[in-house]
């Protein structure tokens, strides 16, 4: 509000975290804003990172190792608290369409992002290894969807998790996902011949 100085940067809020640390932030689509309660003012964190025009924020969460995450439509985002920046994490070679619209942490280290094409499951994200090591879930693979909804996440107390999609949500508990690493071996079951010359003898 420009008539209030040191207010929200914008009017539009979408996600509220106060931080393990004590620290509350608030996204506009816009701007990462983080309250400080001693001055009761915001400071402002504009949304370009690396120079970017158009991003907008969706949803922010926390992590165990008091990671930050920035769901965006560029991406998966990391904000450095120590240099108040946004580093991209998850990006277009990674996500075709780049949009991310929600962020939870399993009992293992990994994180899991809804995105508009397929559900990510990104192992140990909580520590940010530099070359994220990766799996893509599909409704093949048996969730209600491939596009998913914004901020519409969640993980209840016993590790279930729920996420909403277009098509409906799905909930399943992290532990009860065993992945088949083991490429099928191939069998010929029946062989045809098109357009087989005639047997002239």
């Amino acid at each position: 509000n420009d008539t209030i100085p040191c207010s929200l940067y914008h009017e539009s809020v979408n996600s509220i975290v106060e931080s393990s640390a004590g620290r509350l932030y608030v996204s506009t689509y816009f701007s990462l804003d983080i309250f400080d309660y001693e001055k009761e003012e915001f400071a402002h964190y504009v949304f370009n990172p690396s120079g970017q025009t158009g991003g907008k924020i969706i949803s922010l969460a926390e992590d165990s190792r008091n990671n930050i995450w920035v769901a965006s439509n560029l991406g998966l985002m990391w904000f450095d608290e120590t240099h108040r920046s946004f580093f991209p994490y998850l990006t277009a070679k990674d996500i075709p369409n780049r949009t991310v619209f929600s962020v939870l942490e399993d009992g293992h280290d990994n994180l899991w992002i809804g995105t508009d094409n397929g559900l990510y499951q990104i192992m140990k994200g909580i520590f940010r290894p530099p070359s994220p090591d990766y799996r893509v879930f599909y409704s093949s693979d048996g969730l209600a969807g491939n596009e998913f909804i914004k901020r519409s996440a969640y993980k209840n107390a016993a590790g279930m998790m729920f996420f909403g999609s277009a098509s409906g949500y799905s909930w399943f508990h992290p532990d009860s996902i065993s992945v088949n690493t083991d490429a099928p071996p191939v069998v010929l079951t029946e062989f045809q011949l098109m357009y087989a010359q005639p047997d002239k003898t």
